[in-house]
């Protein structure tokens, strides 16, 4: 799981890199230094991509809990 010393040091590189965190969750760090938080998911068997906002607008504590509202909503 990510901490958020690990997200605050995380730096642009050539292509696009995608740190996982847990249940689905990750936060992906953009070549032209934008910072992403997403979380991937099934449906109907094809893949979806779920953002939750930019960061350090979205703090990982708020992405969490998005990712488990979002779980909760879809298995209603």
């Amino acid at each position: 799981m990510l901490t958020d010393k690990q997200i605050k040091a995380f730096k642009p590189e050539a292509t696009d890199k995608k740190k996982t965190d847990a249940q689905g969750l990750y936060f992906q760090v953009k070549k032209n230094g934008s910072k992403l938080w997403q979380m991937a998911y099934r449906f109907n068997g094809k893949r979806k991509v779920l953002s939750f906002g930019a960061y350090p607008l979205v703090y990982l504590a708020e992405a969490r809990q998005v990712r488990d509202d979002a779980k909760r909503e879809a298995g209603k």
